[in-house]
């Protein structure tokens, strides 16, 4: 499997972040379409990620505090998609976290999907209250 990070844009990308929000409760309402798109409100860190077979997620990083906050959507919740989200995270998601160690000391991230927390936990990741769980950096850098 291969993955690329790409600029997410209006043409190619805003009827399907409109669907896939839709499909997910915790992000039809709360969050414009816009704000998946690269260079949204000059966030520079959003982006679509993909696999062989297209896009997986749309990533978008915020700064918060000495850390990143990291907003996820992700492609339909199917047997497949779940196999697809689980295999990219898998493989490739403390990499880019050991990345993000040079623009903060941790990610933090809200959910209340206790797949994805589960998933996440397994990653490194623990709760940090309410519906936030975070990942410190510093282990990661230095294991890098």
């Amino acid at each position: 499997m291969t993955i690329s990070f790409q600029p997410s844009t209006e043409t190619e990308d805003i009827d399907r972040i409109k669907d896939w929000q839709s499909q997910d409760p915790s992000k039809s309402s709360e969050l414009p379409h816009r704000f998946w798109l690269t260079g949204s409100d000059g966030n520079p860190l959003t982006c679509k990620v993909c696999d062989d077979l297209g896009v997986v997620l749309y990533l978008r990083m915020d700064k918060e505090g000495s850390g990143l906050r990291m907003h996820t959507l992700f492609l339909s919740d199917s047997k497949e998609g779940r196999k697809r989200i689980a295999a990219l995270l898998g493989n490739y998601f403390l990499n880019f976290a050991q990345q993000m160690a040079a623009h903060g000391d941790f990610i933090v991230f809200e959910s209340k999907s206790p797949h994805l927390t589960n998933f996440m936990m397994l990653l490194g990741f623990r709760s940090a209250g309410g519906d936030d769980y975070r990942l410190p950096l510093a282990k990661l850098e230095a294991a890098a």
